[in-house]
C-alpha cells in the first residue's frame, strides 16, 4: 500500500528545482488535497493532485517526459471535469515544458500574474 507520504516525497521532489518549500512546508500547503501516486515498475514516481476543479500532476525530475504521459492526466482530468464541468491548473510563468503540457491537454489560458499563468479546461477534445 503506497502511503500519502511516499506520494508527496515525490510530488515534493518534482518541485524542489522551482518551488523552494521544505517538505514540512508543501506538506502542509497541500493537506487539504486529494493525491493519487503515479507508479512506475512497483516505485512511487509522482502524483496527481486535485482539489475542486484545480488539479496539478508531477513526477520526480528524471521521469519528466517519460512517465507523466496526457493519457495518466487525462483519466484524472476527466473525473475532475465531469464533476465541475472545467478543470483549472497554474504553471509557473517561466515552466515552459509546463506550458507546453498543459495546452496539448486542452487547457487555454486565462489569467496570469508575475509568477504564475492561469489555465481552464473545458472541453479536453481540443487537446
Amino acid at each position: 500500500m503506497v502511503t500519502r507520504q511516499e506520494v508527496l516525497s515525490a510530488l515534493h521532489a518534482s518541485l524542489a528545482d522551482r518551488f523552494a518549500v521544505d517538505f514540512q512546508q508543501f506538506a502542509a500547503m497541500v493537506c487539504d488535497w486529494d493525491i493519487e501516486p503515479i507508479i512506475v515498475d512497483g516505485r512511487v514516481v509522482g502524483g496527481v493532485m486535485t482539489r475542486g476543479d484545480e488539479i496539478h500532476v508531477g513526477v520526480i525530475p528524471e521521469g519528466r517526459r517519460r512517465w507523466l504521459t496526457r493519457s495518466l492526466v487525462r483519466k484524472t482530468l476527466g473525473h475532475v471535469m465531469n464533476r465541475y464541468g472545467r478543470a483549472t491548473t497554474k504553471v509557473m510563468r517561466d515552466n515552459a515544458a509546463g506550458h507546453q503540457f498543459v495546452t496539448r491537454l486542452g487547457f487555454r489560458k486565462c489569467a496570469e500574474d508575475a509568477d504564475l499563468v492561469y489555465y481552464v479546461c473545458k472541453d479536453m477534445s481540443n487537446g
